[in-house]
């Protein structure tokens, strides 16, 4: 559990500190090269903890731009005065073949190169680090970036193999002391369905999350190397026959897990508690809105095509996608706050769906200090 850090606690002159906090990494990294005094503030773990604590979680958001080269990235700002990042990738230059966004993590970011080289960086400070595999197995089937920067200055990588024939096991690799855990055999995934997306785990307040095609989800807890699989909210029997192709989305706020749809015309926002882990879930709907006002703003949404893409601000929002754009939905008074452009290189094949952001597509960032000691 993150828990708050004060500006007390720091070594050094408070004051200094304080404004500090203000910077963008980008800039801190600079700051941190002036004297011995600043480096070790600026390095100092309680002085992270508090810039951590001052930002918020969805600072901006990268979407793949086109679908005939995954490598390519757009990066959206939604928070007002953040840096412009231009070549996410530009630190893996040196790489052979282009390298493909798979998931983010709190200011991280986890790239594919090739068939299984990953590799894992910020791209503000330009810090990276590879993950090898040191073990194998004849199958993945899930995998994510689990970093808290309240928590710790490390991350960790975990992966859901299939070992030998029908035998599972979770791994982690920890960027602390660069090594792998023994790994846990698993059962839960005996029976279930494949993820929609296997490399798009959520990482929430300790546990990573994987939604399945079975409308269910895979929950990991990254300290106990526990895992359980957590059914969803039962959804109406007319519903089940759309044929959902992307997962929805998830997000954390005051200790409840909370999952959001795009059904039809109306937005669904359940909660429940999210620990301990439970296969029966206990959800309550939070919010029901319906978004026909919203259409009529913005004629180019089409429901059928929309999806939720993230939670923003303690959860009080919501980012939808419309087409070459997207929205924030503000719960309560249910307003469009903001607006933002999202152009998408698309097909003649299926202009009308390619025109839209999916979640498999959608990558969240913070601006963060991740990496930034190593």
């Amino acid at each position: 559990m993150a828990h708050q850090t004060s500006i007390d606690s720091l070594p050094r002159d408070l004051c200094c500190a304080e404004i500090l906090t203000r910077l963008d990494p980008e800039s801190l990294y600079t700051c941190k090269l002036v004297s011995k005094s600043w480096y070790d503030l600026i390095t100092n773990r309680s002085f992270t903890q508090l810039y951590s604590e001052k930002r918020p979680k969805v600072t901006a958001f990268f979407f793949r731009s086109s679908d005939m080269y995954p490598e390519k990235l757009q990066y959206v700002p939604v928070y007002p005065n953040q840096e412009y990042i231009s070549d996410p990738p530009s630190c893996l230059g040196f790489l052979d073949s282009p390298a493909i966004l798979q998931s983010s993590c709190n200011g991280l970011l986890l790239w594919l190169v090739g068939n299984s080289q990953l590799i894992v960086s910020n791209p503000l400070t330009s810090k990276f680090l590879p993950i090898l595999w040191t073990f194998d197995f004849i199958g993945i089937f899930a995998y994510g970036l689990a970093f808290d920067p309240l928590v710790s200055d490390h991350f960790k990588f975990v992966v859901f193999v299939e070992e030998t024939k029908g035998c599972f096991k979770s791994k982690a690799f920890s960027s602390e002391g660069l090594i792998w855990s023994d790994g846990v055999e698993t059962e839960v995934l005996v029976n279930h369905a494949l993820p929609y997306s296997g490399s798009r785990g959520v990482y929430l307040n300790g546990v990573l999350y994987w939604e399945l095609r079975d409308h269910s989800l895979l929950a990991y807890d990254v300290d106990n190397d526990t895992d359980c699989v957590i059914e969803l909210p039962p959804l109406k029997k007319k519903t089940k026959v759309l044929g959902f192709t992307e997962a929805g989305c998830l997000g954390v706020s005051k200790g409840k897990l909370l999952y959001c749809r795009l059904v039809g015309t109306v937005i669904h926002v359940w909660q429940t508690k999210q620990m301990p882990l439970e296969r029966s879930g206990h959800w309550a709907t939070k919010h029901k809105i319906n978004l026909c006002d919203v259409m009529r703003v913005y004629p180019e949404m089409k429901f059928q095509y929309s999806q939720a893409l993230t939670f923003l601000n303690d959860c009080h929002g919501i980012l939808l996608s419309i087409r070459h754009g997207v929205i924030e939905l503000r719960f309560g008074d249910n307003a469009v706050q903001n607006m933002y452009k999202a152009c998408r290189c698309v097909s003649r094949k299926n202009m009308d769906a390619e025109g839209y952001i999916q979640p498999s597509m959608f990558f969240p960032f913070m601006q963060s200090l991740a990496l930034f000691n190593i």
